[in-house]
């Protein structure tokens, strides 16, 4: 996850909110497989299922999403930044994050970049008069580039290092250590330093 390329999606709108990314009546789903298709649900289409005038309808294949300040505000729902994923969103470029959205969208490695005062207003305005444009992000330089303009991102360095590194899963890193890990196990129950539970006497 070196370099992410791809059409961007123009959202310059502040305090989106997880409701408004994914209305809450589709939470009630099993797996978060068919999410992709209702981000932005409630915006994107009318009261008979037609497609309306949004970017998320507008812009074939998006997979940069590029928005404004305190994006992913709101509840927790883990749904929002899943839903966006499955879309096809590879990275979103924002002013600022909602906390607990941020954090959910790292642990499925979907990057969460932030461009803040000139640089940001400089790309709304390109991407403000053509649409369809696409864009490269380098995680590895950190630097986002559309055309002949190019600008520095933010993240945070542990956040780069695992994204480089595919190390974001923390789940998927531990399991990834299970020999090493139960090897440890047996090292210290053979001197006797773990505790296994007995039940206290009474």
């Amino acid at each position: 996850m070196k370099i992410l390329e791809g059409p961007v999606i123009f959202l310059p709108i502040d305090d989106i909110d997880t409701d408004r990314i994914i209305p809450a009546r589709f939470l009630r789903c099993v797996t978060f497989d068919d999410l992709g298709e209702k981000v932005f649900y409630d915006e994107r289409f009318d009261d008979r299922g037609l497609a309306k005038n949004h970017p998320f309808n507008e812009v074939n294949g998006g997979k940069i999403l590029v928005t404004g300040e305190n994006f992913g505000c709101g509840s927790s729902r883990e749904h929002a930044p899943q839903a966006l994923k499955r879309f096809g969103i590879e990275a979103i470029v924002a002013q600022s994050y909602a906390e607990i959205f941020y954090s959910n969208a790292r642990s499925i490695g979907l990057p969460c970049l932030t461009l803040r005062g000139d640089s940001y207003h400089r790309l709304s305005d390109i991407l403000s008069t053509e649409s369809q444009k696409s864009a490269q992000i380098s995680l590895s330089e950190l630097t986002l580039t559309l055309g002949d303009f190019s600008c520095p991102l933010v993240l945070e360095k542990r956040d780069q290092k695992d994204f480089l590194h595919d190390t974001y899963d923390s789940l998927g890193s531990l399991l990834k250590e299970k020999i090493a890990i139960e090897e440890k196990f047996r090292f210290l129950d053979g001197l006797g330093l773990l505790d296994h539970g007995r039940p206290s006497e009474q």
